[in-house]
């Protein structure tokens, strides 16, 4: 094996270690357990510390773009999917049934800190228990997404950063309408992007512009585990570092590099998150936490089974070259 292939080997196993470590409390939404009485020192960043941020992500960003280029074939038709059956779509769509009715049973609209007017909220509890209906039928697909989008923008009016929050849910809308067997290219490139500016979203709006929601979480809930043992390591550093890690994942997922590794950091990140609050004895966030990210395993779920157009950062070769080494790989 050629020097710089084992060098991309390694770094592709260190690269997800150490989001894994350092992205831990980016998993959790901090709207969801942020309790807005609480006192923090004043939540601001320092221009050495953005600085010192801002260069780490944008080094790790051309690390993974060189890692891509090294790993994934240029030319190759990437979008072809692994599973040739609908199995993975249908678990997904029915962890996503369990997403909309658990919002329904929870009284809430999409998300836990989404709530409107008692009549809005319970025509808003009533369509989300009919798409979880229809989702365990597989029936209606269009009204389907049609009941989402409309509940997407109920919560938008509520709260205006949900609709840059949970873009998510407009990509599996689109799943919905366009999907019957097995997701096409163009529908998983939408739902890797969508997830990915969700993700960026959620870190901007949670943790780098609104510091003081995430440190509010920290004072409940010593999620700073640098702390304890014995780094140096502060509540707002610790918060900079998620948002910036989860701001990351977002930007690694909207430009398709390491699809698939970044999707298994992502998912082991959301187990992570919900095995804290098992181990506190906490089960009702525990099960706020897992219903609330539903949507983000069903996507993982995808993303993992069929192929999104993963994009090439090496030059692309001439398509006869591509097509013989898919013949060759394939033994034909």
């Amino acid at each position: 094996m050629p020097p710089l292939t084992r060098l991309a080997a390694v770094a592709r196993i260190f690269l997800p270690t150490v989001l894994y470590i350092f992205a831990h409390p980016a998993a959790a939404h901090v709207k969801w357990f942020s309790e807005s009485g609480l006192s923090v020192y004043p939540p601001t960043f320092s221009y050495s510390e953005l600085l010192t941020a801002i260069t780490l992500l944008l080094l790790v960003l051309v690390v993974a773009a060189w890692l891509n280029g090294r790993l994934v074939k240029p030319g190759a038709r990437y979008f072809l999917p692994w599973c040739q059956h609908t199995k993975p779509l249908g678990f997904a769509l029915l962890l996503l049934s369990i997403y909309f009715l658990g919002c329904a049973f929870s009284g809430v609209i999409l998300a836990p800190h989404i709530a409107a007017s008692p009549g809005v909220t319970a025509l808003c509890i009533g369509l989300q228990a009919l798409v979880s209906i229809l989702l365990l039928l597989n029936r209606a697909q269009e009204l389907m997404a049609g009941l989402i989008l409309s509940l997407f923008l109920v919560a938008g009016i509520v709260d205006v950063t949900f609709l840059l929050e949970y873009v998510l849910l407009l990509g599996i809308a689109w799943l919905l309408y366009s999907t019957r067997q097995i997701p096409q290219e163009h529908t998983m490139r939408l739902l890797r992007c969508a997830l990915g500016l969700s993700l960026a979203g959620l870190a901007l709006t949670e943790k780098l512009l609104q510091p003081a929601l995430a440190l509010n979480v920290l004072q409940q809930y010593p999620l700073n585990f640098m702390a304890h043992m014995g780094v140096p390591f502060s509540d707002i550093w610790f918060v900079l570092a998620a948002g910036m890690v989860e701001l990351l994942v977002g930007l690694l997922l909207v430009l398709g590099w390491l699809v698939r590794t970044t999707t298994v950091v992502l998912l082991a990140l959301m187990i992570a998150s919900n095995s804290y609050f098992v181990m506190i004895d906490n089960h009702a966030l525990a099960l706020m936490e897992f219903i609330g990210h539903l949507p983000v395993f069903a996507v993982g779920i995808l993303l993992l089974s069929y192929r999104s157009l993963e994009r090439s950062s090496a030059p692309a070769r001439s398509a006869d070259v591509a097509e013989r080494e898919l013949s060759l790989e394939s033994g034909q």
